[in-house]
């Protein structure tokens, strides 16, 4: 932790107690705070803590909590929670600073592995209608969670919407690339990649992401010695979401929404003894919405998620629209005449 330099001291902060002005002083204490006098920073602070206004406790115990252990932090938000909830100082509704305190409160306790009630919390913070920073604060609070409990799918829901706001940093990107590709049930590929600074997480991870996202199960399978090593046991969930992929692809190019088991065998190389529960796990997923035809060995579908498509369609429906806009522009100039 770093020290803050400040031209106030103290001195300041006891004459500003001394002086009632509790604004200013609940202002002071993130400009002074540093390691060496945040315990007597913290013995001045609680001396009137009735006294200040709850937007300013919040303010002031945040700064204060980054000093102590989790443990003692903990101990302060839970004192700055029950003084707010007592106070009647001040009129107004105080329930988002309140639930601001609370859910900083549950993050020191799912880091120190505290998990009990927490779940209950984070079903109780979603009733409330959160302020933008509050809102980050509750999805981080309930990716952390279910990261610690091994809930993949619920930890890249709450992960993506905490990255939403705050693609700086890369860490977190590659975490979600990672939980993503793990998770059993999400295949909303476009939007992760979509994200400011995707492209700047790991190397390895992101040419696995990209080959996944486009369901190029030969490249899958020339990078799956990469992929056990960062995922570990869990390759085959990834190396199976590569394979769901190309076989939507293969969906997408027939008109008739009929695939025969023959092309599926052919073009992802799966064996004739895999192919029924491989379409069943498709199906299972609510990838594929359709049915099976065992005897004439052919699958029929009637709907398919959408896919992401590949960086030559991508060209080739942009140069359609552009054939598209030229059209429409002559159109109008000759309408125009």
């Amino acid at each position: 932790m770093s020290s803050n330099i400040s031209s106030f001291s103290i001195e300041d902060l006891i004459s500003l107690k001394d002086n009632r002005k509790w604004f200013h002083l609940c202002d002071l204490i993130p400009e002074i705070i540093n390691d060496h006098n945040s315990e007597e920073i913290l013995s001045i602070f609680l001396q009137n803590i009735s006294q200040y206004h709850p937007a300013s406790l919040v303010h002031a115990t945040l700064s204060l909590s980054k000093h102590f252990s989790p443990e003692k932090s903990i101990e302060i938000i839970s004192n700055s929670i029950s003084s707010i909830k007592e106070s009647n100082m001040y009129s107004g509704n105080f329930k988002m600073e309140i639930v601001n305190l609370e859910i900083q409160k549950c993050i020191l306790q799912v880091q120190t592995d505290q998990l009990n009630d927490i779940e209950s919390q984070i079903f109780k913070f979603k009733e409330f209608e959160m302020t933008p920073e509050v809102y980050k604060l509750f999805n981080f609070l309930a990716f952390l969670y279910y990261e610690k409990s091994g809930n993949h799918e619920n930890c890249v829901k709450y992960l993506l919407e905490y990255v939403k706001k705050n693609n700086e940093e890369i860490n977190n990107l590659e975490l979600l690339a990672k939980y993503s590709l793990v998770s059993r049930k999400f295949f909303n590929f476009i939007e992760i990649f979509s994200l400011k600074n995707f492209d700047k997480i790991n190397e390895d991870i992101y040419k696995i992401y990209i080959a996944v996202q486009e369901g190029n199960t030969k490249l899958v399978d020339k990078y799956i010695k990469i992929i056990h090593n960062i995922f570990g046991d869990k390759y085959q969930i990834v190396r199976e979401k590569a394979y769901f992929i190309g076989l939507i692809n293969l969906c997408f190019k027939e008109n008739k929404r009929i695939l025969g088991f023959e092309k599926i065998q052919e073009e992802l190389e799966i064996r004739e003894e895999e192919i029924n529960g491989f379409l069943l796990k498709a199906l299972g997923f609510g990838l594929i919405k359709g049915w099976i035809d065992d005897k004439n060995k052919v699958l029929y579908f009637n709907t398919i998620i959408p896919r992401c498509l590949q960086e030559a369609e991508l060209n080739k429906m942009k140069n359609k629209f552009g054939e598209w806009k030229e059209k429409i522009r002559q159109a109008i100039e000759m309408i125009e005449q």
